[in-house]
């Protein structure tokens, strides 16, 4: 019965620790500074499991089909080209 105690304090003391950190806003989320490597790594492999798990079943189009390619340009011409966070030079990809 002890242990039981034991764990519910520390999964309390866990959630106030994780609440207080997110609220306090010590953290810097600015995407121009460099995230610490251990978080890079967590944010990375989070993401490409997310994408590999949530494709399955998902048929690849054919990328030769030029109607395809005017459709996404069109899309991307509607949708896309306004961006403000195409027009300053911080958030620009870099291939």
């Amino acid at each position: 019965m002890r242990i039981l105690g034991k764990l519910i304090a520390f999964f309390i003391f866990f959630i106030i620790l994780i609440y207080s950190f997110v609220y306090s806003g010590i953290y810097n989320v600015a995407a121009i500074k460099a995230d610490p490597k251990p978080f890079i790594w967590l944010f990375n492999n989070t993401k490409e499991n997310s994408v590999r798990f949530c494709s399955k079943g998902i048929k690849v189009p054919n990328l030769d089909d030029e109607s395809l390619i005017l459709s996404g340009f069109e899309h991307y011409d509607q949708m896309c080209v306004s961006c403000p966070m195409l027009l300053n030079p911080l958030f620009r990809l870099k291939f």
